[in-house]
């Protein structure tokens, strides 16, 4: 059986999330919803670092014991 990819180590998926998020945004009219929008972009920009983050730690992790 494949092993299902961990979403939340992929930085790439929730910078394209923010990406996206924001241009939902950009259309909007309604300031404070397009203000919502803007600070969920924000925390999947967050959660992108922790990714970056946890994969260092990983990565140093693993050098280590090499």
């Amino acid at each position: 059986m494949a092993k299902m990819p961990l979403v939340y180590n992929d930085a790439g998926h929730w910078r394209t999330r923010a990406s996206q998020t924001r241009r939902i945004a950009a259309g909007m009219t309604d300031p404070f919803a397009r203000s919502r929008m803007l600070e969920i972009a924000e925390r999947y920009d967050k959660i992108a670092d922790r990714a970056v983050e946890r994969l260092e730690a990983h990565a140093r992790g693993a050098a280590s014991i090499v």
